[in-house]
């Protein structure tokens, strides 16, 4: 039983309450089992890299591997082949960067069991994992202020659903709430709540579920842009963007609009040998319009050369849309 500094029992508090809640989830969602070697990429300044990447394994046991530096793919497939690792947890963006090197074959990987946090798997990821490797990649959702609330189970008999994020955690109520704070039907997209001491209480998310109970999430409700009544999120954007062969990386705000409320707008990173152009913008357009619906293509698009990111490369969207609002005199909430 872990006692050590911030487990111990405090006057008011529970027994080891934070010890409890990682060894459930690490057994319900990492999967853990015996004698098996495992890594995560995440900071250990971050929950996610602390709770789940340190602290959780060593508490049954495993052995750990650490990755320190600037992320390269070839670098941690060779840490995967010569330390014998059999489960990762890691950000969406790790597993995009080693499929996009196409070299995972080259190398005698014992993977089986692959998660990830803090952001929303490409689809495209997601196939090439399941279809090359026999892997599905397993998702948990939460954030600071709710914890892990939803995730695709470490049971044998878990059916994953492209897309999603699982269901709920055992013992963990759920509603999809719209601006008045009733509960929404499964196919509607509004606010996520979770119910705690007899009320509905946001945690700052958009999402929704569908007819079997699997949650959808559409990212942070500051992050989904809401035009002409239409609640848009901005990752399948991003990830349809990404297939042009023009782009190397995107971004997808809301942008103000008297009209509208607010646009759709993409930041876009072009790969060598493209340059900027209005039949550019047109060709990007159109190739959104084609794979998604009319309302969810880019109304404007802005070519940079760099984005916002934090050192383990999550994007941070929110100083993009901020320098929107910004620029056109308007007050971000």
């Amino acid at each position: 039983m872990i006692t050590g500094s911030g487990y111990r029992k405090r006057s008011g508090g529970s027994s080891n309450y934070p010890a409890i809640k990682i060894l459930v989830f690490m057994k319900f969602w990492i999967g853990l089992k015996a004698e098996e070697r495992y890594i995560c990429t995440s900071s250990p300044a971050w929950g996610h890299g602390i709770w789940y990447g340190t602290v959780g394994p060593l508490i049954f046991g495993n052995g750990l591997c650490a990755y320190s530096g600037k992320f390269s793919a070839e670098e941690f497939l060779k840490t995967l082949e010569d330390f014998e690792i059999n489960v990762i947890s890691a950000i969406p963006r790790v597993y995009k960067m080693l499929m996009e090197s196409g070299k995972i074959n080259q190398y005698n990987l014992k993977l089986r069991r692959l998660t990830y946090s803090g952001g929303k798997m490409d689809r495209e990821v997601q196939e090439y994992f399941n279809k090359e490797h026999g892997i599905y990649i397993g998702s948990t959702y939460g954030n600071t202020e709710s914890g892990p609330v939803v995730l695709d189970f470490a049971f044998e008999d878990w059916k994953p659903k492209l897309g999603s994020a699982g269901k709920p955690m055992l013992g963990v109520k759920m509603g999809i709430l719209d601006d008045e704070g009733n509960e929404l039907e499964p196919g509607k997209a509004g606010e996520v709540a979770v119910w705690r001491k007899g009320k509905w209480s946001n945690i700052g998310d958009s999402g929704y579920f569908d007819e079997e109970g699997y949650f959808f999430p559409l990212g942070r409700s500051d992050d989904v842009i809401k035009s002409s009544g239409y609640r848009i999120g901005p990752f399948e954007i991003e990830a349809v963007l990404e297939k042009h062969p023009a782009i190397e990386k995107s971004a997808v705000v809301g942008t103000p609009d008297e009209e509208r409320g607010e646009l759709v707008k993409a930041f876009i990173i072009l790969n060598e040998g493209y340059a900027s152009s209005d039949s550019l913008i047109g060709e990007l357009q159109d190739f959104v319009k084609t794979r998604l619906s009319m309302h969810e293509y880019p109304k404007e698009i802005e070519f940079i050369d760099e984005l916002p990111e934090t050192p383990d490369g999550k994007l941070k969207r929110k100083v993009l849309k901020k320098r929107e609002y910004e620029r056109k005199g308007k007050k971000l909430l």
